[in-house]
């Protein structure tokens, strides 16, 4: 076969490979500009290497399941499209197919269940709850778990426009927590959990840490039983909410109240405990 032969029937592939990859997204322009995302040194220009077919079926997977992703979701599909083809694609098979494992599960039956009930429940919620003032077991059981929903969807880059920072609904909800954590201590159990599942408001996420002190500090001796009902690794991580040293007189007063159990209390078991909590308390101090 001639040069200009193989170099008129590569072309023909190439033209080919990309009308497919093309045909498979929504829109023309669109797809053009994923197709060069996927591959940024695609000019059109054909070649004489072979074509890597693995990494052209990933490619067509990924955009296959993208797509389904957009119709799942229809409200956010601008920010997918462009969260998973500006930042997420690449031209390495195995990344690509873990970016299809994570549509996937994304796509699932029960996590557009899960998206439908926080778009439809979470903000009605905490406006009934920041109106009230006040939250009851119910109620935080639903925040925890639709808040905590909400947090994954927007690792995802979806539900961007749910929730106004101006009203900052759920830092209220969260106050009113705080402040309820006197009653019971599933109130900071809750917060505890909450801490530990917010990871793409970073001002919320920064203020958790202290939110806890506080309801620890509205409890402590029912702190000091959550504490007890611990396993060793579970007491470290719970008395490091005691090092909070950005409120340095009030983590001393906390800290004083717990010290003054191990001295005068008659409860011989809240004393041991207190005992137990200030001895992690002092050991992490020396990490710090």
């Amino acid at each position: 076969m001639c040069l200009h032969e193989r170099y008129r029937k590569m072309k023909q592939l190439t033209i080919i490979l990309i009308a497919f990859l093309l045909y498979s997204c929504a829109g023309k322009s669109e797809l053009v500009n994923v197709n060069q995302t996927l591959d940024p040194t695609n000019s059109g220009k054909s070649t004489d290497y072979p074509v890597d077919s693995s990494l052209n079926d990933a490619k067509t997977a990924f955009l296959d399941i993208l797509n389904l992703a957009k119709k799942r979701f229809p409200s956010d599909s601008a920010s997918l499209h462009d969260f998973y083809c500006k930042w997420l694609l690449s031209n390495d098979v195995e990344k690509l197919n873990q970016q299809v494992e994570r549509l996937k599960e994304l796509t699932s039956q029960e996590s557009v269940e899960r998206y439908n009930e926080v778009n439809s429940k979470l903000e009605p919620l905490l406006v009934r709850i920041t109106t009230a003032n006040t939250i009851d077991q119910s109620q935080l059981d639903s925040v925890v778990k639709l808040y905590s929903d909400y947090d994954y969807f927007l690792t995802e880059s979806l539900f961007s426009q749910l929730l106004s920072e101006e009203d900052d609904l759920a830092g209220k909800c969260f106050g009113i927590i705080v402040k309820e954590s006197s009653k019971d201590t599933s109130y900071i159990s809750a917060l505890i959990e909450l801490d530990n599942n917010i990871f793409t408001n970073c001002a919320l996420g920064e203020s958790m840490y202290m939110l806890v002190f506080d309801a620890i500090g509205n409890n402590p001796i029912g702190f000091l039983e959550m504490f007890k009902q611990r396993e060793e690794k579970q007491k470290i991580v719970l008395a490091r909410y005691l090092d909070f040293t950005d409120a340095v007189q009030v983590r001393e007063e906390l800290l004083n109240f717990y010290k003054n159990i191990i001295k005068n209390s008659k409860n011989e078991e809240h004393r041991a405990l207190a005992k137990e909590l200030m001895d992690i308390v002092e050991e992490n101090n020396r990490y710090r």
